[in-house]
């Protein structure tokens, strides 16, 4: 299997589209496609946080060599929205941020009268 089928594989496994997957990686959408379809293979930097964020080697992505390692983080990666969310309230201002946390603050305490029959 190609680099380029590997980061598709794995943008499509967290639902993103390759220009959402484009701003994660503060790059274009056009430069996501030419990794995808083989044309250029990442930069060392790129490469770099690209496996960072799908929590996988390098090794992976350019040779598909899978370690056990990888096996740990793709089984902590299944559930990548939490890392979705992190990196959308990073993006926030401090303001922000202080607003989201008591927002869902007032959620899971919603949440938890609800199981709680209340």
């Amino acid at each position: 299997m190609a680099v380029g089928i590997r980061l598709k594989e794995l943008r499509e496994q967290r639902n993103l589209s390759m220009r959402q997957f484009a701003e994660l990686m503060e790059t274009h959408k056009k430069t996501v496609y030419t990794w995808e379809h083989d044309w250029f293979i990442p930069g060392t930097s790129n490469l770099m946080r690209i496996s960072e964020f799908y929590g996988v080697s390098a090794d992976y992505i350019l040779y598909g060599i899978v370690t056990e390692d990888n096996e740990i983080e793709k089984t902590l990666n299944k559930h990548s929205r939490t890392k979705q969310v992190m990196e959308q309230f990073r993006k926030l201002s401090k303001e922000q941020q202080e607003q989201a946390i008591g927002f869902l603050e007032v959620c899971t305490s919603m949440s938890a009268k609800k199981t709680a029959g209340g």
